[in-house]
């Protein structure tokens, strides 16, 4: 297997929310006069979030680009509040949602997972070509650069960017083509079984599924790993030729 390039998710993969997105929601909701349980709220986001659409925006220009994002999560923040019966008509939900979108843009709320940073500088001493493909918005390339790991990156394929996003096969090949690689050459290292795994499998990508919480026993068919530490024995990554080798 001769791999030329890694591919990581983002969310549940190198980056996740400090504490829990309902805990953000509720203290945030809280200066705006409204008051409400952060395991309900995190529940709703949770619902509302699976029921949108893909957070991509094809044949949008660069200048409409963030207005398109916003909206798209407006509507997740108001379907969310919605469902634990907080009015979305409030003349104070446009700021509440303002603060809320500013909360998650940078590195305030949310880390790393901890062993990211060991994994990406021995992935870089070894000379590895890294991407990101990730359905997430504009703000993950800031968000990259107050965490500290842009720099480990060739690449970040975002799907509200790119006008595709996972499982759909548009946005690993627009990945792809960025390093001039063809699907067997590159391994997509992802935590959800449909965006990532299956998304990646049906290009022709070697798929890892990262599996944190080891919700999966079957190993017959795909590679399953508990941290990306277990991604540094992978065959491929250990047979990788440096300039050293």
């Amino acid at each position: 297997m001769a791999i030329k390039t890694i591919f990581l998710d983002a969310g549940g993969t190198l980056i996740k929310v400090k504490g829990t997105v309902g805990e953000v929601y509720a203290t945030t909701a809280k200066r705006h006069g409204f008051t409400i349980n952060p395991r309900n709220i995190n529940g709703a986001f949770r619902k509302a979030f699976e029921n949108a659409p893909p957070l991509a925006f094809p044949g949008t220009p660069e200048n409409q680009l963030i207005e398109k994002e916003k909206a798209w999560w407006m509507n997740v923040v108001q379907d969310a509040f919605s469902d634990i019966g907080i009015d979305k008509t409030s003349e104070r939900f446009p700021a509440l949602f303002q603060d809320l979108f500013q909360a998650f843009e940078g590195s305030d709320e949310w880390e790393l997972y901890p062993e990211v940073i060991e994994v990406l500088e021995e992935l870089q001493k070894r000379e590895f070509p890294l991407g990101i493909i990730s359905n997430f918005d504009s703000r993950l390339t800031l968000i990259c650069e107050d965490l500290k790991i842009s720099n480990f990156f060739s690449s970040i394929t975002i799907s509200s960017r790119e006008g595709a996003a996972k499982p759909n096969s548009n946005i690993f090949h627009q990945a792809l083509a960025k390093h001039n690689i063809k699907p067997h050459e590159a391994i997509h290292v992802g935590d959800s079984w449909c965006d990532d795994i299956e998304g990646a499998t049906k290009v022709g990508l070697h798929a890892v599924h990262l599996d944190r919480e080891k919700k999966t026993d079957d190993y017959s068919n795909h590679c399953i790993i508990p941290t990306l530490r277990e991604l540094l024995s992978h065959p491929a990554v250990l047979s990788y030729p440096t300039s050293e080798s």
